[in-house]
């Protein structure tokens, strides 16, 4: 928060004053699972009209509501009359308005992906690139329409409309870019614009910067109503992110700490009113509330009396700060301040598989459940209940896992509670891990003792324990690091793959991977042995001693052409032209007695049968 005092009272602001009345609650906000990160998920800020995102892990085609999370891989589609705005995780800005199409080819600065580059494929329709003074990668944002392709500078303002197949404009209001169009570079400086018509062999026009394009005007009324905003104690990354909060409900103190309340109804809760979605680094919550992105991946949430349900700021990302209930019929979570709060110093908690637990549904009373089949639907929020309602419905809680790890349970497994119950009880050899009962942590009560809990192994077959775990009053950081592991066949495979090149991924979204070396088939082996008997015979006989002692198969067998006596040896016919008529009498009669009494040599006699003189 940028505040600016002139008054001083014994050497020390009032600024300075409250900023340290401010830190402890951004410490309080720490506590967190180790897969907390200084980067976070890009997501749709703001949207009017029909936006609709196309994930690319189910190619699901999902209407945007309140926040939406942006993944690589994505694509964003604009109806007619539309516009959104796209906070990416590279801290750049982007906005898009009236029928635009962008594909998020790579995004630098997501938790689970380490690229170096956010590159974007502008299909059709007009594209702001706001980009930060503090943007994170390489390089500032590149974008590839069909015939161009825009490298970005630095900091600064752009637009890059792709009109048609054949017709690109480039704006650079601040800043400088860079535009490629076949062989062609031009470099664009500050107030100027290009216009590149053509495909094959295209042309480029610099001209005079022209003026605003709607959707920058509307980006000017979205920045003119945020930079309103005063009362917003958050960290300065996440400033413009949590405007929202301003006109969506009211800061207060609770216990000592900066908190926000938001404007609900009664019985609200968060993590109710969304969906959940698979990322690598675990569930991510979804929120269809306009204010939900910041509450619910920065800090937490705690119950208070007297207050209901109040968010205490944080500064580290989360893909969802909560304890996950997996049982046979329904599928529970619950903030994750509800407990770290509540217990305070008593347990490390972290990232892990703590134990099972159930029973009476008023011990979940203020957890959300919805049941399994329903689970990631986009009409989640419809079948949430909670431990209350399932109370007074007169429903028990079944024995389930407690657990705050959620990277390997993908969709497909949602919908299979042994599916689940395997995949967070066995190890990758089909080890079981005995959990604890964990229920008396899980009613709160005064004298409970809870377990260190499992570390699952991960993706790629590793334990957690190589994670920081924060502890969550102190925030201190504590490493366990786990013994070195000797990789499985598969695992090297996989590392092998890893390790090939693979195409630009800005210059195209195909990725190659080579295929591991393929055992060849029965039928190629018998096609593929006589050529490898012949080789090795010729190198062989190629190798072999010349002696004058024959070998032991010389010994046995006939004697060949070599040995043979002069007089057995098979002589070659030779071929001559058939005689005529005129000289076939001629031929017969001019043979001498000793070539008519020596007999025919012929190529198929057989010398074993034909005794030496």
């Amino acid at each position: 928060m940028r505040t600016l005092w002139t008054e001083r009272r014994i050497g020390v602001s009032l600024a300075g004053l409250f900023t340290l009345l401010l830190t402890p609650a951004v410490c309080r906000s720490q506590e967190a699972p180790p897969t907390s990160s200084e980067y976070s998920y890009g997501y749709v800020s703001t949207s009017e009209g029909g936006v609709t995102l196309i994930e690319a892990d189910t190619g699901e085609s999902v209407p945007v509501e309140g926040t939406e999370a942006v993944l690589a891989g994505d694509e964003i589609r604009l109806s007619g009359g539309a516009r959104a705005e796209i906070l990416l995780a590279d801290r750049n800005l982007l906005r898009l308005d009236d029928r635009a199409e962008l594909v998020f080819l790579t995004l630098a600065g997501s938790p689970d992906r380490s690229d170096a580059v956010t590159a974007l494929r502008l299909r059709r329709g007009a594209l702001q690139v706001v980009v930060a003074d503090d943007y994170v990668g390489e390089t500032p944002p590149a974008i590839e329409t069909s015939n161009a392709y825009v490298e970005l500078r630095g900091p600064g303002t752009y637009l890059v409309e792709a009109q048609d197949s054949e017709r690109t404009l480039v704006v650079a209001r601040r800043g400088s870019a860079q535009v490629r169009a076949g062989t062609a570079i031009t470099t664009l400086r500050s107030g100027e614009e290009a216009l590149v018509e053509g495909y094959d062999g295209p042309r480029v026009r610099l001209a005079a910067a022209r003026g605003l394009l709607p959707v920058e005007r509307w980006g000017e009324t979205l920045t003119a109503s945020y930079s309103g905003t005063t009362e917003i104690y958050v960290d300065e990354s996440i400033r413009y992110a949590a405007a929202p909060l301003q006109s969506h409900g009211d800061w207060t103190y609770v216990r000592g700490y900066r908190a926000w309340r938001p404007h609900v109804k009664h019985g609200w809760r968060p993590y109710s009113r969304g969906r959940w979605r698979h990322t690598p680094t675990g569930l991510l919550w979804v929120s269809y509330e306009p204010w939900g992105w910041v509450p619910h991946h920065y800090g937490n949430w705690d119950l208070v009396p007297g207050y209901g349900w109040v968010w205490f700021p944080g500064r580290r990302f989360a893909s969802a700060w909560v304890f996950w209930y997996w049982g046979p019929k329904y599928v529970g979570w619950v903030p994750w301040g509800y407990y770290s709060n509540h217990y305070r110093s008593r347990f490390n908690l972290s990232f892990a598989v703590y134990g099972r637990a159930g029973g009476l549904a008023v011990h979940f009373g203020d957890w959300c459940f919805t049941p399994v089949n329903r689970f990631g639907h986009r009409h989640q929020h419809r079948y949430i209940k909670s431990g209350r309602d399932m109370d007074r419905e007169g429903e028990r809680i079944a024995r389930g896992i407690i657990t705050t790890d959620t990277r390997k349970l993908t969709p497909g497994h949602w919908t299979s509670p042994d599916r689940i119950n395997r995949l967070l009880t066995y190890d990758e050899g089909g080890k079981r891990f005995e959990l604890e009962d964990v229920g008396p942590f899980v009613n709160r009560e005064k004298d409970t003792r809870l377990a260190e809990g499992w570390k699952p192994p991960t993706a790629d077959g590793r334990n957690d324990r190589a994670r920081p775990s924060i502890d969550p009053v102190r925030t201190t950081r504590t490493v366990e690091l786990a013994p070195k592991r000797t990789p499985t066949t598969r695992e090297k495979a996989r590392q092998e793959i890893n390790r090939r090149p693979s195409i630009d991924p800005v210059r195209t979204t195909r990725t190659v991977e080579l295929a591991p070396k393929r055992t060849p088939t029965t039928r190629e082996k018998v096609r593929a042995e006589p050529r490898t008997l012949a080789s090795s015979t010729t190198s062989k006989s190629a190798e072999r001693p010349k002696t004058n002692r024959p070998s032991v198969g010389e010994r046995t067998r006939t004697p060949t052409r070599a040995t043979r006596p002069e007089s057995v040896r098979r002589t070659k016919p030779v071929r001559s032209s058939p005689p005529t008529r005129a000289t076939a009498g001629k031929s017969s009669a001019s043979r001498s007695p000793a070539a008519r009494s020596t007999p025919r040599a012929t190529s198929r006699a057989r010398p074993s049968k034909v005794k030496a003189n």
